[in-house]
């Protein structure tokens, strides 16, 4: 296959030092939540089956989700239906509060890039269980 990518991984806590991993999707997403009041925040990175934190100049690995755990993570996107959504939400009324931004590209689907500043789409119910999805999906509580 042309999209097959193979890496070399170095794993600390395996029995086998190296494994090579083989990824066939190519789904991809980047997710920045900060607060303004709050020390700024590592982008989530989601990447060819990895999931990296990348602040700064530097990387660090978070994790490898499973078969099922990807699965159903893109399932969940596809219900929250981010395909949909506007380019940018902005409340400009308020001055110290919550940014966002969201870059997405699934396999058959057009690659998104959504902004969003003290604002997003729906309501704050709908928002918090988008980054409930996230944070599930990442192991990264934000």
């Amino acid at each position: 296959y042309a999209d097959v990518k193979t890496y070399l991984f170095q794993c600390k806590n395996c029995k086998n030092e190296w494994f090579e991993y083989e990824e066939l999707e190519t789904n991809f997403f980047e997710f920045l939540y900060e607060t303004y009041s709050g020390p700024p925040s590592p982008k989530i990175i989601y990447e060819s089956g990895f999931i990296n934190l990348e602040q700064g100049q530097g990387f660090s690995y978070l994790r490898i989700p499973n078969d099922k755990e990807t699965e159903l993570f893109w399932k969940k996107i596809d219900e929250f239906d981010v395909w949909s959504w506007e380019k940018e939400y902005a409340n400009n009324d308020v001055l110290d509060g919550f940014g966002w931004e969201l870059t997405i590209k699934r396999k058959g689907k057009r690659k998104r890039k959504i902004r969003g500043y003290n604002s997003c789409p729906e309501n704050e119910k709908f928002f918090n269980n988008f980054l409930g999805c996230i944070n599930e999906f990442t192991g990264y509580n934000f």
